[in-house]
């Protein structure tokens, strides 16, 4: 039984620290700089005068997953056609076929080849971690949900996933850019592809932790300092978020009825996140 559980051990954390270091990857691909523009904010009054032409619908060749879309030929392809392409998907979305994808705003009157598009999104049958930050974290998670069933009751692989995945939306945090719009070498609009919220990712990374290991507090404890220490390099509107997702997650927790070392150490951290946030923090 040792054998086997040492052998076991190695093989859980030797996948755990690979998927987190494909998944730190990954992070630091998908924000890093591009030859195109990205921005948050547009000119709403150009928006809408873009929006007031006719809307025009392209629709997904096949159902599957949104694997890969190639931001750099699907801007330039829009410049060559002198369009704006709005996205109707994230990336990792589930689409049917037949759904709309983009709807598109033509500056020209000659026919647009809708079919291309094709050749900058890949649909597949199975989510990927091409371009698939959620999709890479859950993984972490998954592990730390089967670690914590009843058949398995392994809380120190959930607490493991935890750190990695508080490690991960650390750098996440740091590299972060709600990007909404890109436009061409010209500066000129081409596409609005609304991004995933850090939010997203945050709820995501532990709502099923939250749920599956809400009756052990050292699993929610350590979800906790993760979110601190995660706080601590953050800035503030990303500390708002870790802030207002921390008291979801004591939600599942009755914090006054812990016995008094489990309260006391969890009531330290609490004190802590809310100094370096600057929030108030209502315990006795």
């Amino acid at each position: 039984m040792f054998i086997h559980y040492a052998a076991r051990y190695v093989q859980v954390n030797f996948l755990i620290s690979t998927v987190r270091n494909e998944t730190s990857k990954l992070i630091k691909e998908t924000f890093a700089d591009r030859t195109y523009g990205e921005h948050q904010h547009w000119d709403h009054s150009q928006i809408q005068e873009i929006k007031e032409k006719d809307k025009q619908t392209t629709y997904a060749l096949r159902s599957g997953y949104i694997q890969h879309v190639d931001y750099n030929y699907l801007i330039q392809w829009a410049s060559k056609n002198n369009m704006v392409l709005e996205a109707n998907f994230q990336v990792g979305d589930y689409v049917p076929k037949g759904m709309p994808v983009f709807y598109y705003w033509s500056f020209n009157h000659k026919d647009v080849n809708e079919a291309e598009h094709d050749q900058f999104l890949m649909v597949g049958n199975e989510r990927t971690n091409l371009q698939d930050i959620e999709f890479s974290m859950e993984k972490l998670v998954e592990i730390a949900v089967k670690a914590l069933s009843t058949g398995m009751n392994d809380p120190n692989t959930a607490i493991n996933c935890i750190h990695r995945l508080g490690g991960l939306l650390t750098e996440l945090a740091g590299n972060y850019r709600p990007i909404t719009y890109f436009s061409d070498n010209q500066g000129d609009l081409r596409l609005i592809m609304e991004q995933k919220r850090f939010r997203d990712y945050l709820y995501k990374s532990f709502y099923q932790i939250k749920h599956y290991g809400k009756d052990d507090i050292s699993v929610v404890s350590n979800i906790v300092d993760v979110l601190y220490k995660c706080a601590v390099v953050s800035n503030q509107s990303i500390q708002k978020e870790l802030w207002d997702f921390t008291h979801y997650v004591l939600e599942a927790v009755d914090v006054q009825s812990l016995p008094s070392m489990d309260y006391h150490y969890l009531k330290e951290i609490m004190v802590k996140f809310a100094n370096v946030t600057g929030k108030n923090l209502n315990w006795g």
